[in-house]
């Protein structure tokens, strides 16, 4: 049996395969890992505490958007080059690729600066009063530094993708995943305070260890070749990746407002309590979306290198492969709410109550990023993403207003702010799926092929 999965003439499809079995291995742990950690988490911090920590640390991560589009840029531009086995402009774009990060790191951090000291916090985040605001400056700041670490070490895993190597990236997040919970374990053993400065170090603060190590350690093996050097920056390399790398990044911004904006708005309309209960059940669902980001990982940059060969064959029977498995996850998530009330009652404790709308709402969001995924993963790997970035824009006008309508106007709280989530990633997927349709049956005309 193990040798029949193995087994394809197709080299593209046999290190697909192969990434796929390795990444769901590490998946596995990973999230062992990410589900020992809520409960952990929430009785370290506290309900309130934890919500406020989600809250924050997503809005930190919203910084991470403004690569401009350069990681997804240097995927396919470097899978290209990796393609026709040419390693010097590979060079190039990587060193070009670190030298804008660094430049941007810098701007990030000015901009963070000024941010901090000129928004008042404890009503955008509709903080408790007796919440002492000073830890929370801390913890911004903490988060902060260590993000821009991580941001400017961010291209490795692009170069990982371009080689076609995603199973490596889930392992130093699996690795970075396992330190996490060590620590929280020792700082909770000791009772280290203030609880919320010291859990930002160490979830914050470990993966750059794992990150820093990886980059030092492929570039002085396997990536030699790739090695940056200051000599081999140049600004054409700079906009060749920029260039498909712009839409890439309005697309992020309208990635950030659609999907991550929910834990801000639930907290500034419902308070941070609330955020909590959110997240839990976001947690409990992403088995699925987890399952199949680790099924797709392999094939944005396969599809990149299947397109550049004009191996369009190969990327249809990858889709009915990818929808197939899409049918599976719907029965999976079917099961998964069915059996909620006991896993929650297992995991969190007994204290611990969803709404059944929630819970419905978010097995079908994990459906629909699933769905959205194949068709933009296919999209991105050829370079077609212009009408994926009218439909982002749309969607990013129209979401925070649903959300409010949904969530405030109608009194469906959490559930009516996943709900306007919900319809912008429909139709989203809706456009994607006809954009597929079009360039598969050569009859993509205009924004449809562009």
């Amino acid at each position: 049996m193990i040798k029949k999965i193995f087994h394809s003439k197709n080299h593209r499809t046999l290190l697909a395969k192969k990434n796929i079995m390795y990444s769901l291995l590490l998946k596995v742990i990973g999230m062992v890992t990410m589900f020992a950690l809520v409960p952990l988490s929430i009785k370290y911090l506290g309900n309130t505490n934890y919500g406020i920590w989600i809250t924050v640390s997503g809005i930190i991560a919203w910084a991470g958007m403004f690569d401009f589009g350069f990681s997804h840029g240097l995927r396919n531009r470097l899978t290209e080059s990796l393609a026709k086995n040419d390693y010097e402009t590979g060079r190039y774009l990587v060193s070009s690729t670190y030298f804008f990060m660094f430049i941007i790191s810098v701007i990030l951090t000015i901009i963070f600066y000024l941010i901090l000291i000129s928004i008042h916090w404890q009503s955008l985040l509709n903080l408790p009063k007796e919440f002492d605001i000073k830890i929370l400056y801390i913890i911004l700041q903490i988060i902060f530094f260590f993000f821009i670490v991580q941001f400017f070490l961010k291209p490795i895993n692009s170069i990982l993708q371009a080689y076609q190597l995603p199973a490596i990236v889930q392992a130093i997040g699996t690795i970075g995943g396992i330190m996490i919970i060590l620590g929280i374990i020792l700082i909770k053993y000791y009772q280290i305070k203030p609880e919320l400065i010291f859990y930002a170090l160490v979830v914050a603060g470990t993966p750059i260890v794992v990150s820093l190590g990886a980059t030092v350690y492929f570039f002085s093996q396997r990536f030699r070749l790739l090695l940056p050097s200051l000599s081999f920056i140049k600004l054409k390399y700079i906009k060749s990746i920029g260039g498909l790398g712009l839409s890439f990044f309005i697309i992020q911004l309208s990635l950030l407002v659609v999907y991550s904006s929910d834990n801000l708005i639930i907290s500034y309309l419902f308070g941070p309590g609330e955020v909590t209960t959110y997240h839990v059940v976001y947690k409990y669902f992403s088995v699925i979306t987890i399952f199949f980001g680790v099924v797709m990982s392999p094939f944005w940059s396969a599809i990149t290198d299947a397109y550049t060969k004009n191996e369009m064959k190969w990327i249809q029977k990858t889709i009915r492969s990818l929808l197939f498995i899409l049918l599976f996850g719907i029965l999976i998530s079917c099961i998964l709410f069915y059996i909620s009330p006991w896993i929650f009652q297992l995991w969190i404790g007994e204290e611990f109550t969803a709404p059944i709308s929630l819970k419905a709402l978010m097995a079908i969001y994990a459906i629909s990023i699933a769905w959205l995924n194949i068709f933009s993963f296919f999209s991105n790997g050829i370079g077609k993403i212009r009408i994926q970035l009218i439909a982002y824009i749309f969607a990013a006008l129209i979401n925070i207003p649903m959300s409010y309508y949904f969530g405030k106007v109608l009194h469906m709280g959490s559930s009516g702010v996943l709900l306007a989530t919900i319809i912008c990633i429909i139709g989203i997927s809706l456009v994607l799926s006809l954009q597929y349709m079009k360039i598969i049956n050569n009859s993509a005309k205009g924004i449809w092929n562009k």
